[in-house]
């Protein structure tokens, strides 16, 4: 295995890190959708074009309020006829009691699979540990797909595709009385390709780096779903009518919102409490939101929702935030750019001393 390779970011140099991925159990659930009308029903109660989602791929998706704030956020897998919703676990009602009471003569039905268990698997080894783990078909071209159905060393899963962190990341799926089976007859693959059990806050850091915001800890129902950073990856303005539609195109039309989510570098490092005011002269500049040591790049990262006066890129602002105080600079999300599959295959080549593709920061 080689090392991580670390980009410079302007600080001082920091020893490149090695990094083989991770694993943990994640706080995440899964809601099936199904009937004839799924398509359409869907289409018309979330923000993205679900008819252009096309089988075993995914997309972002939300549910809002009339007003165009954030009611749930999540990710919407199709397969075939059917779909999948996954979402944090503290969610779920939300989302079937949402979706329930807007279903009049639909052929739809919704079912709630929370009492099963989600385990994330991070890194540049994890579709090939999970490929060798299959227990039917063995094919890593399986992997351009956002969602697998099979057998996981013998055990019934759903594998998918998941934006936890810069590097590659799934979310597998199984019934709770066999979770605990399923780690223990993966754990040989994990030991053998050094992916480390991972803590919640190792989890934290993780999707910071990648700029992935949590619902209910750094947004939440006052958010509007513009504020952040969601727009293009989660809102379609051309398909058709939703919930908040009018007035999501109407704060548009007036530009970039008030406030947006961003990323801070914090120097020096200190953990800020989320959700506390950072100032800026005596003026609120922004809202520091999750925030953690991030070792590949040797810094305190945050995100923050930022105000539009303050937001330029690359910034540098000597600031408070409660008992901190030292310099933040504005960031552009991610902190790490995640490389494609190809790019990954072409520095494998190019760089055959390492297995392990370079990290690329997201320079201000």
């Amino acid at each position: 295995m080689g090392k991580l390779q670390i980009m410079d970011t302007g600080s001082k140099s920091q020893p490149a890190e090695t990094l083989h991925g991770g694993y943990a159990a994640a706080p995440y659930s899964l809601i099936e959708v199904h009937g004839q009308d799924a398509e359409r029903f869907l289409n018309s109660q979330t923000t993205s074009d679900v008819k252009a989602l096309k089988t075993f791929q995914s997309q972002k998706s939300a549910l809002l309020d009339r007003k165009a704030k954030v009611v749930a956020y999540f990710t919407l897998y199709r397969k075939n006829k059917s779909y999948r919703i996954v979402c944090q676990s503290t969610q779920t009602q939300t989302i079937l009691e949402n979706l329930d009471k807007y279903v009049f003569s639909d052929k739809v039905e919704f079912l709630d699979l929370s009492a099963g268990r989600m385990l994330a698997v991070i890194g540049a080894d994890a579709r090939v540990l999970i490929n060798e783990n299959l227990t039917a078909e063995k094919n890593l071209a399986l992997f351009d797909r956002d969602l697998i159905d099979g057998e996981l060393a013998n055990i019934d899963v759903h594998i998918f595709k998941a934006h936890l962190s810069c590097s590659e990341a799934f979310l597998i799926y199984c019934g709770a009385d066999r979770f605990d089976e399923l780690q223990a007859k993966l754990k040989p693959s994990l030991e053998r390709y050094k992916l480390k059990r991972m803590s919640e806050d190792d989890l934290k850091v993780e999707r910071i780096e990648a700029g992935v915001a949590q619902f209910g800890q750094d947004f939440d129902g006052a958010n509007l779903i513009i504020e952040l950073g969601m727009e293009d990856s989660a809102i379609s303005y051309t398909k058709g009518c939703f919930q908040g539609q009018e007035v999501l195109a109407r704060v548009k039309s007036h530009g970039s919102p008030n406030k947006q989510l961003a990323g801070l570098i914090l120097e020096p490092s200190g953990q800020v409490a989320c959700g506390t005011p950072l100032m800026v002269a005596g003026h609120e500049a922004a809202q520091v939101l999750s925030n953690g040591y991030s070792t590949k790049l040797g810094k305190q990262i945050a995100l923050a929702l930022v105000k539009r006066d303050f937001r330029t890129p690359g910034r540098i602002l000597e600031a408070s935030a409660g008992s901190w105080s030292g310099t933040a600079t504005v960031q552009l999300l991610p902190f790490i750019q995640n490389l494609d599959q190809k790019q990954k295959r072409e520095n494998f080549i190019k760089v055959p001393c390492s297995s392990t593709p370079p990290v690329v920061p997201n320079k201000p």
